[in-house]
């Protein structure tokens, strides 16, 4: 996993609840669910692990 995680680009896990245990230490959660308010639409959600990841949250929210 090492390999994955430590390069320079970017990892992208589906259903990283499985891996829980292998996943670095600090890292960005992407969450897709359905708007409940309309079928056709999508809400985005970041959950940031560690101090880069929130400033980077934060300057998304800018």
């Amino acid at each position: 996993m090492d390999e994955y995680f430590d390069g320079d680009g970017v990892s992208v896990v589906e259903w990283s609840e499985l891996i829980a245990d292998l996943l670095p230490k600090t890292y960005l959660r992407v969450g897709i669910s359905r708007n409940d308010n309309a079928d056709d639409q999508r809400v985005i959600t970041f959950t940031p692990e560690g101090t880069h990841y929130e400033q980077l949250v934060e300057q998304l929210k800018g």
